[in-house]
């Protein structure tokens, strides 16, 4: 009876919703709400550390991150490669309290996390852990950052790592066309267009990492958050009593020269593949902090962040061209991005879809965009952007990240009310400002033979080897080894079976003599 009354409900208010409204588009929602704002404690210890602080309740948890201005663009000629080795091993070789794998055994069997990583212009080492292991996890946190062992076995497999991804580097040609576009967008002798080889990996040993970490690992050069279920007033006496092993230094000053290779085609010829990877684009000076940064999120969504992107619906759904087109403007933290656009397609279409990708953009330089599509991509961003701010942890790990970066700490909130305040007329200036269709840089990856165009038709073709150095050397020096590893078996096998000879003839010897 209880289950009839129920499903007599749901069909009386199922009647009564369609009674008021026939169509979705009449649905109206409440307007969005800028994201909670939280509020950290935010101290700076003797040694230059700056540290935000926020108290939680709600889980018996305590989490933090630290921030280093560091990166792969710090590597020295000839060791590039050494900050991804120095954040692995960093965690993995151990620190003065335990060993590596010593470590890996507490964290796992506690359900606790220690962990570094590195990009482009930082470096980034975080913890996470229950509340009662708190004490113990933020000591081994303190020691990875003061006292790193690098022991010389997990080098060994750090490096060998690196190897393995530079050996398989050029086995996917999506990631070949977005390398080789990047490099000329910052310029092969840019510190952005860095790149490990097999000979500067092979180089790099204990003594660099070591030097490495006294380099940028200090507080000066330094941000961290910490969060969680503690006592706010405890955790600033531990951080001022542990926090202090690590040296002041002073905050480095990181090499951020970019300058552009000639705008052009750079083809990389590749024969047996079925697709063509295209991607294009043009270096824009944009940070993040830049007036046009929101308008120009919202025309990168517009044009080819989504399915209801123009790239989607026109090279996709119309054309069938291609499965997964899109296109954005890039805006970091700290240095100039770019536009990028994105496409692979059959081989006989290659020309078609590079023209295509252009005439959209033309038409928004030209004709904007209408306020339907507009109206759209704006709530289907903004609906979608509150979910980076929807827990206190997620907001204060932002706030870090723009206290590091030198930003306002309610960039957010700023950039949300921004967004709304986009219009079309916004969308279609930074079209015509960032987009520069004369001098478009154009990578691609695929089988010219097979092109229904000639890449000359969009400009002078620079062909482009990405022959990996060293590799042909190391795989010789493999099948060396191979080779001389089954001779020392075939020459074992051999001697062996003439002892078993001689063995079988002394035994026939003795039995002939009795």
């Amino acid at each position: 009876m209880k289950k009839f009354s129920i499903l007599i409900f749901s069909i009386l208010f199922s009647f009564y919703s369609f009674s008021i409204v026939k169509n979705y588009k009449e649905i109206k929602y409440p307007p969005l709400k800028s994201p909670k704002k939280v509020k950290p404690e935010i101290i700076k210890l003797r040694n230059g550390l700056t540290v935000l602080i926020l108290e939680d309740h709600e889980l018996p948890v305590v989490s933090g991150e630290i921030l280093f201005h560091a990166g792969s663009i710090c590597d020295p000629k000839g060791k590039e490669g050494l900050s991804d080795i120095f954040s692995n091993v960093l965690r993995t070789g151990g620190n003065s309290l335990m060993s590596g794998d010593e470590m890996d055994e507490y964290l796992e069997g506690t359900a606790s996390s220690i962990e570094a990583s590195s990009d482009d212009t930082s470096l980034s080492v975080s913890f996470d852990c229950l509340k009662e292991n708190f004490p113990k996890v933020f000591n081994l946190f303190v020691a990875t950052l003061t006292s790193p062992k690098f022991e010389p076995q997990k080098i060994e497999i750090a490096k060998a790592q690196i190897k393995s991804m530079i050996v398989r580097r050029n086995d996917d040609p999506k990631a070949i066309a977005r390398r080789v576009f990047k490099r000329r967008i910052y310029g092969l002798n840019s510190p952005f267009s860095k790149q490990p080889e097999l000979a500067t990996v092979a180089s790099i040993n204990r003594n660099d990492l070591t030097a490495y970490g006294k380099k940028y690992l200090c507080g000066k050069n330094a941000v961290m958050y910490i969060y969680g279920d503690f006592n706010a007033k405890e955790i600033k006496k531990l951080l001022k009593t542990k926090m202090k092993a690590l040296r002041k230094g002073k905050k480095a000053k990181l090499p951020m020269d970019i300058k552009p290779e000639k705008s052009g085609i750079y083809f990389v010829q590749r024969e047996g593949v079925t697709q063509s990877n295209i991607v294009f684009g043009n270096l824009v000076k944009m940070k993040k902090n830049n007036p046009d940064y929101p308008a120009a999120v919202i025309f990168s969504r517009i044009l080819g962040g989504g399915f209801s992107s123009r790239f989607m619906k026109t090279i996709r759904r119309d054309m069938g061209l291609s499965y997964s087109p899109y296109a954005y403007i890039n805006a970091p933290f700290d240095h100039y991005g770019y536009f990028l656009g994105a496409i692979n397609t059959r081989l006989n279409a290659t020309g078609k879809v590079i023209e295509t990708a252009i005439s959209i953009i033309k038409d928004i330089q030209k004709n904007g965009v209408t306020e339907e599509e507009l109206k759209q991509i704006k709530d289907e961003f903004l609906n979608s952007y509150v979910f980076q701010f929807d827990s206190k942890e997620k907001q204060i790990a932002k706030a870090a990240y723009y206290t590091f970066y030198g930003y306002p700490i309610d960039f957010s909130e700023k950039f949300f009310k921004a967004i709304k305040k986009v219009t079309g007329k916004d969308v279609k200036r930074i079209a015509n400002r960032y987009v520069d269709l004369k001098h478009l840089t154009i990578a691609v990856i695929g089988d010219a033979s097979k092109f229904d165009k000639p890449l000359t038709t969009f400009g002078k073709v620079y062909p482009v080897d990405v022959t990996i150095p060293g590799l042909k050397e190391m795989q010789m020096r493999r099948m060396q080894m191979m080779k001389m590893r089954m001779m020392k078996k075939a020459k074992k096998m051999k001697n062996r079976k003439v002892e078993k000879q001689k063995a079988i003839k002394k035994v026939k010897e003795k039995v002939k003599t009795k």
